[in-house]
């Protein structure tokens, strides 16, 4: 599983060159509010969609904006 997690300096410079603030990202990315602030103070995760969602409101590529961590992966022998 590869989960995603901001790179929270990265996503506010974004957010401040197109003058958004939480409220307008969430609304832009069609993200909740609540899970967009929760997810910024490294609180929750988010899927693939809403990572590219957020990267597309902000006009910015997912790595420059998230680092991509993976998880669960089992090694057969």
């Amino acid at each position: 599983m590869i989960k995603y997690q901001p790179k929270k300096i990265e996503i506010l410079i974004a957010m401040a060159k197109k003058g958004f603030n939480q409220k307008s990202l969430s609304e832009s990315a069609g993200v909740n509010e609540a899970t967009l602030s929760l997810f910024l103070n490294g609180k929750r995760t988010i899927s693939a969609p809403t990572a590219r969602n957020i990267a597309e409101a902000l006009e910015c590529e997912l790595e420059d904006l998230f680092e991509f961590k993976i998880s669960n992966i089992r090694q057969e022998v």
